[in-house]
């Protein structure tokens, strides 16, 4: 049935038809449309399928609140998935499709899953998709799952992020909004009004109720004229607010007006905010009650002012308020046929029911609707007399035949921002529903947002006539298939907690966020365990409030400007072979190939080639932060578990940081360079932690302390060269430093220039090799780097990637905070505990390792493990367990050694610094293997040729 327009004014423009698609097919629309209204005025009653049983659905809102309408539109080379069609303006040419449904919405195979509705009730994944295993079901619940299928070519539109202050925000250009945003403005105050319609105007775009006894459309339009001449206000359109964070700041998405425009991501900051952002109508439940053309009475007078259209030409209204009357009577006026108005209550307002009788309707008080008939649309409906709570009452059961029916159930004010600002909501039993409970501190909110909606009769549901089968189920959640049987048996499986319920039936989840069925849901749920909707309570409101394009929170940053990890400044690495991995955060050559080469064995030809000759290793992504001021000794003795106030200027030592509770966080070297001015060297992964973790000391606990940090890491380079040749090779890049070991031994600095710019030469090792570690400035990290390759290559000097160095330093045991520690590691269990007690000076943890649970015999300590099986790879995490097979530990680091040929392993073994000698089983592969406890140095134990 194609339906013609209703007579009347209309926000369409009558003279300026639009061609576009759905679901295949042709139709015209009018300049002005949305979608959903478009589709209204050519009689599509059937545009999507429900979620989990694949039901036919049809519209039931006109705005943000549709739960059913959500379909994919193309058009200018964008495709948009899970697009509302009631906030999808018309545009020619556009294509829309229906989704979640094969072959068509019309005819959907999908459709047989509603024969099985019985056996997937709530919650029916966790008690029948557990045998034989969830694999068994996987694949299939991924074919049946989801709305919509996500594009995989790069997103085409244009996006952008922009800032805004002001003084009052306003968000929603109703009547409410506007007189708020007036009078803000008159008191000279910066005034933003944010609208997510394409027009000001709110509800008196289609309610006809005078304000200040003028029309609406009059008064919202000198309203605007006033607004407009103002240049303190601004009211931007298109433009939804979909949350609230601290300190008042809102973050607003704007879609663009033409596809040349971006869509703008605004993060607004203002002193005030009002919210007038109206409210939702939920509809009644009863049987049947999700057949297309059931419709918000709200909706279809929506789509017949503005857009001069409806769904059906003989219409039932069911309601138990007032406001449903005026749909009605809308419809009554552009030649509409109202059936009936089927009204909860004994009699509607006194003005109501005369305006009623004048334009002849008829009107069946103490009534409601049961039962509703037709296969993919309503066809008729069944209306019994009832009792005040609702109930029908025998005998007086009744049909009216009718294809569209408008239901009303009430209003839910819309405070999801409110309660975003930490607003609490309380219940207002002669509205039925949640409203605001006060006035926060620099938001408030107005109209019907602060809860002024039409009294209800305090009816949710009509009770099921007949049995409870296929043909008698109650719909409460339409996006997501949830009944109200559901409901009552997640509360009688005890999940009567709202939160609970929710996430047990899936009621109000996903893309619609329960805006017409949450409170309903929590007043079913309430009835089922015996307690008022006010002792329920409502769900979190958390943002967003609606679904936003992923696309506008990064605003054009993708590929690798959206990534997280970060980037050497030698950027020779790539074209060297280096293969980059994510270590830390950043992008670190795991090693470099070599044509023909596999990755084992490049690893293999870098660990030699530092036991041999030399090798090039960029270690530019350690933490560099220098510490300044007359008490920079003093603060750093206070984080270091070891001494920092005998340490001299040009020298380096090894040091440990704790938390508060005794637990290793980081380690590093750090140097005097002179007095008053250390250079402190974190874990890479530590950088940016220990850099705040400082500040909040001085700041907040030791503001006497006269200190400076200086966050240094991007700043500055490092490049290490290290192995038995890296003296020559430092050498040949002739520094005016005198490199005798005498001279510049081990764990010293030395500070000189080259070519020009400054240069810090560490020598700390974490290879066990001779090893000197150059700073510099970042920009000339990748000349020196290939300026040491050069000078380097008569000695041998290969490029050295991180897999290698792994294995170095497990040769040497050397720790690595964050693999072999985790967070219950204390200085005690790696055998610091003679730092901790020659240390007289309190330091940060000090106290929490006198704790007994810190020095308990049984604690997991770090130790060597030597397989009696040399050859066989120990993996990491490998168990390693006691005679009696109870679990004593676990391996945290291991590698195939070269220079030892046969595997070595550190771990945390229980006890495992008393045990040396002894041995344990490893559990690996099924099979247990035996490996003695040693000491964790298992290459060069007495260091002699680092120092070499």
């Amino acid at each position: 049935m194609t339906v013609a327009r209703l007579g009347g004014v209309a926000v369409v423009d009558r003279n300026r038809p639009i061609e576009f698609t759905f679901d295949g097919r042709r139709y015209q629309g009018l300049h002005g449309d949305t979608l959903a209204s478009a589709l209204v005025a050519n009689g599509v009653r059937v545009v999507a399928r429900s979620f989990k049983l694949h039901r036919p659905r049809g519209i039931l809102g006109a705005g943000l609140e549709e739960p059913n309408a959500l379909v994919t539109v193309t058009h200018g080379g964008m495709r948009n998935i899970n697009v509302r069609a009631t906030e999808v303006q018309l545009v020619d040419g556009l294509v829309a499709h229906s989704q979640n449904c094969w072959p068509s919405v019309r005819f959907d195979l999908g459709h047989v899953l509603d024969l099985f509705a019985p056996l997937l009730p709530a919650g029916f994944y966790h008690k029948t998709l557990m045998w034989p295993s969830w694999a068994w079901y996987e694949g299939m619940v991924r074919k049946l799952a989801g709305s919509g299928r996500a594009a995989i070519d790069p997103d085409p539109g244009k996006y952008a992020q922009r800032y805004l202050h002001c003084d009052v925000l306003i968000v929603g250009a109703g009547p409410a909004g506007l007189a708020a945003a007036e009078s803000a403005a008159e008191r000279g105050l910066d005034v933003v009004v944010l609208e997510r319609d394409v027009v000001a105007g709110g509800s008196a775009l289609f309610d006809r109720t005078p304000i200040d006894g003028q029309p609406p459309a009059a008064w919202i339009a000198d309203r605007l004229r006033a607004l407009a001449e103002r240049p303190n206000v601004q009211i931007r359109l298109r433009t939804l607010a979909f949350g609230h964070y601290e300190s008042n700041l809102v973050a607003a998405v704007e879609e663009p007006a033409t596809p040349l425009e971006p869509y703008c991501l605004w993060k607004i900051r203002a002193q005030e905010v009002v919210l007038a952002t109206g409210a939702i109508e939920r509809p009644l439940i009863f049987t049947n009650n999700d057949r297309p053309g059931i419709m918000l009475a709200s909706a279809v007078l929506a789509y017949a002012r503005r857009y001069a259209v409806c769904l059906g030409d003989q219409v039932v209204v069911f309601t138990n308020n007032d406001s449903a009357y005026e749909t009605a009577f809308a419809l009554r006026e552009r030649g509409v046929s109202v059936v009936a108005i089927v009204d909860v209550r004994p009699a509607p307002g006194r003005a109501i029911a005369e305006r009623a009788r004048e334009l002849g309707l008829t009107l069946l008080a103490s009534s409601v609707v049961v039962d509703t008939r037709g296969r993919k649309g309503v066809r008729s409906v069944r209306v019994a007399s009832c009792d005040s709570a609702g109930t029908p009452l025998p005998g007086t059961l009744r049909s009216l035949d009718c294809n569209l029916l408008c239901v009303s159930g009430g209003w839910n004010p819309t405070v999801h921002l409110y309660s975003q600002a930490g607003g609490k909501l309380v219940y207002d039993e002669q509205r039925g529903c949640f409203v605001p409970d006060r006035r926060l501190r620099h938001v408030s909110c107005v109209g019907a947002a602060a809860g002024e909606v039409p009294a209800v009769a305090p009816v949710w549901r009509v009770p099921a006539w007949g049995k409870r089968d296929l043909r008698h189920r109650q719909w409460v959640d339409l996006a997501h298939d949830v009944t109200v049987s559901d409901l009552e048996l997640a509360a009688s499986e005890g999940f009567g907690a709202i939160e609970l319920a929710k996430r047990y039936t899936g009621t109000g989840m996903a893309a619609d966020q329960g805006k017409t069925s949450n409170v309903n849901a929590l007043a079913i749920v309430g009835a089922a365990t015996g307690r008022p909707p006010a002792q329920v309570g409502t769900t979190t409101f958390r943002p967003p409030f609606h679904p936003v394009r992923i696309g506008a929170f990064t605003a054009g940053r993708t590929g690798h400007l959206s990534h997280r990890f970060r980037r050497l400044p030698v950027d020779w690495h790539e074209q060297g072979g280096a293969v980059l991995e994510d270590h830390s955060g950043w992008l670190r050559p795991a090693c470099y190939l070599r044509p023909g080469e596999t990755e084992e064995q490049a690893i293999d030809r870098e660990v030699r080639a530092a036991r041999r000759d030399a090798v090039l290793f960029d270690s530019s992504s350690l933490g560099k932060l220098e510490v300044v001021g007359p008490d920079a000794a003093e603060f750093l003795n206070r984080l270091y578990v070891n001494n920092v106030k005998t340490l001299r200027p040009g020298c380096l030592r090894y040091g440990l940081m704790l938390n508060d509770a005794g637990i290793i966080i980081d380690d590093g070297v750090f140097a005097c360079l002179r007095p008053g001015h250390y250079l402190v060297n974190t874990s890479s992964a530590g950088a940016l932690n220990i850099h705040f973790w400082m500040e909040e000391w001085l700041q907040c606990e030791w503001r006497d302390l006269r200190v400076w940090v200086a966050q240094q890491t991007a700043q500055w380079a490092t490049l290490t060269v290290s192995g038995p040749r890296a003296r020559a090779v430092i050498a040949a890049l002739g520094l005016a430093l005198d490199l005798d070991p005498k001279a510049f031994a081990h764990m010293q600095i030395r500070e000189t220039e080259y070519n020009g710019a400054p240069i810090r030469v560490r020598r700390a090792s974490f290879t066990g090799e001779v090893s000197y570690e150059l700073d510099v400035p970042a920009d000339r990290a990748n000349a020196l780097w290939q300026r040491l390759l050069e000078l380097g290559a008569p000695y041998g000097i290969t490029p050295l990637g991180m897999e290698a160095l792994d294995r170095l330093r497990v040769e040497k045991g050397f720790l690595e905070v964050g693999v072999d520690t985790d967070g219950e590691t204390s200085p005690l269990d790696v055998g610091w505990a003679q730092a901790v007690e020659r240390k007289t000076e309190d330091f940060i943890g000090r106290r929490s390792l006198q704790r007994a649970a810190l020095r308990a015999p049984d604690r997991l300590q770090l130790v060597g493990l030597l397989l009696q099986e040399s050859q066989l790879a120990v993996p990491v995490g490998t168990h390693a367990v006691g005679r009696g097979g109870e679990v004593e530990g676990h391996v945290t680091s291991s590698c195939m050694s070269p220079h030892l040929n046969r595997s070595v392993a550190l771990a945390m073994v229980r006890r495992g610094l008393s045990r040396k000698g002894e041995s344990v089983m490893l559990d690996i592969a099924g099979r247990r293997y035996s490996a003695a406890i040693v000491d964790t140095a298992f290459f060069d134990p007495r260091g002699e040729r680092l120092h070499g």
